[in-house]
This record gives C-alpha cells, sequence and structure tokens, in this order.
C-alpha cells in the first residue's frame, strides 16, 4: 500500500510540472525586459541589476593581500615570464590556426559539387511542411494573456506627429492580426492617441506568455523522431551521412563477360 501511495505521489507530481504553464512575462518600454516564472519559483532574473553591480563594488572594495618586497619581485619576474610565454603560445596558435585554415581551404576546393535531384528536393519540401505545420500546432498550444499596449505618438511637427501616429496604427494592429491568428490572444487594451506636444514616440507594451513543458516536449520528441526517420530512411539523410562520414558511396562495379 505504501508503494502505491509512493508511486501515485510521484505521477501525481510528474503530471503537475509537465502540465503546469511557463509563464514568460515580457515589458518593453526603453528596453525589453523579461521575467520567467514557473508554477511559485522565479527562474529569471536570479537577482536585480543593483543587487548584482553592488556584489561587484563590495567584490572590487576587498583588502588586498600584503607581500614582502623579496616575493613581490620573484612575483614580478614570474609574471613578465608568464607573460613572454603566453605571447609566443600566441603566436604559435595563431601559425597553426592559418596553418588549419589553409588545410580546410584546400580540402573545400577538392570536394565535389553536392547536387540534389528530384527525389531529394521532395524529401526536403516534404520534411520543411511537416516541421511547419507542427510548429503551426504548438503555437496554437501557446497562450498570450494580458496584452497590454499605450503608444503616444509625437514629432517635430504636426506632419511627423500625424505621419508616427498612422505608423503605430497600422503597426500595431499589423502585428495583433498576426499573433491572434496564430497563438490563443487574449488583449487586455490597446491604447494609441497622438499627442502634437510631445517631441518623441514612446510606448509601452506588455504580455503574458504561457506555455506547457508539455507541449514543448511533444513537440521535441516528436520532431526527433522525424529527424532520425529522416536521416536513417530517406536518399537524402544517406548523402548527408555519407559526406560527414568522409566516405562517398560508392558506385558498384559491373562486370562485363567477354565471349570467346
Amino acid at each position: 500500500m505504501t508503494a502505491l501511495v509512493v508511486v501515485g505521489v510521484i505521477v501525481a507530481v510528474f503530471a503537475l510540472i509537465i502540465w503546469s504553464p511557463l509563464k514568460i512575462t515580457l515589458i518593453f518600454e526603453n528596453n525589453v525586459d523579461v521575467r520567467l516564472d514557473f508554477l511559485f519559483f522565479k527562474i529569471y532574473p536570479f537577482s536585480k541589476k543593483k543587487e548584482r553591480e553592488r556584489w561587484w563594488q563590495l567584490w572590487r572594495q576587498k583588502p588586498k593581500r600584503r607581500v614582502h618586497p623579496f616575493l613581490q619581485d620573484r612575483l614580478d619576474r614570474e609574471a613578465k615570464e608568464k607573460a613572454e610565454q603566453d605571447k609566443a603560445n600566441a603566436l604559435l596558435k595563431a601559425e597553426q590556426d592559418k596553418q588549419k585554415r589553409k588545410i580546410e581551404r584546400l580540402k573545400a576546393e577538392q570536394k565535389p559539387k553536392v547536387s540534389f535531384d528530384s527525389e531529394q528536393i521532395g524529401e526536403m519540401i516534404e520534411l520543411v511542411s511537416f516541421v511547419l505545420k507542427k510548429l503551426n500546432e504548438f503555437f496554437h498550444k501557446v497562450y498570450i494573456r494580458n496584452f497590454y499596449a499605450d503608444c503616444i505618438a509625437g514629432g517635430e511637427d504636426a506632419m511627423s506627429v500625424a505621419m508616427n501616429y498612422g505608423k503605430l496604427c497600422i503597426g500595431l494592429n499589423a502585428g495583433l492580426a498576426v499573433i491572434m491568428s496564430q497563438f490563443d490572444t487574449q488583449v487586455k487594451e490597446v491604447h494609441i492617441e497622438a499627442d502634437f506636444q510631445r517631441e518623441r514616440t514612446d510606448f509601452f507594451l506588455y504580455a503574458e506568455i504561457n506555455i506547457r513543458l508539455a507541449a514543448f516536449g511533444h513537440l521535441a520528441f516528436i520532431l526527433v523522431v522525424k529527424a532520425i526517420k529522416f536521416i536513417s530512411k530517406s536518399k537524402t539523410g544517406q548523402m548527408i551521412i555519407s559526406m560527414r562520414s568522409g566516405k562517398p558511396k560508392q558506385k558498384a562495379k559491373i562486370k562485363h563477360k567477354t565471349g570467346k
């Protein structure tokens, strides 16, 4: 009975993890801020920028260890020798990289040109269409909630304000149409106005994107299985394997019988 309870708890926890959404919060105002939350945990950012800057400041201001003058001379001499050795190693590595690039260029020139026949082109078109279909299905499982946009068009004069206002209306409406056609989107508020007293255009965007780990794992599993099948069974996959191994497929030799 205890074993069944443990198994049931493990299954329940696993189901909770894979069916819980990964929440991605996007905020755009002068710069892009991203926040990742999963269940009750904050994944990113780990700490605020001010806290990181304060930590680095404290690290730089830590007291330095005092060194005896004789030991300091030896340390300076060793540092100088190490710098000279590093410089020599860098020159040697640069020469080796130059020779390596030269050899690779010569190998690339000797490689035969790759050509695809109609069957291989058809296989690649089928693969691309399959991937696009699965991505479209995955996009419909992504939920965008609390989409909020507040845009204020400004400019140097009335004409530029009107032009910026028209650009904002066209761009935001077109972008929303594309997003709503691909994702399950809940628009909270979209506000666009023109301010003839403002010299620049400002806008604020906010959105919460929810992705279930089960949907992402399902997509990854299907694409991996499809890639394995494509490489192992298709003609294009066999050609890719032969090119990667560096052993091109040899043509079968035909023996001609000669009559007496």
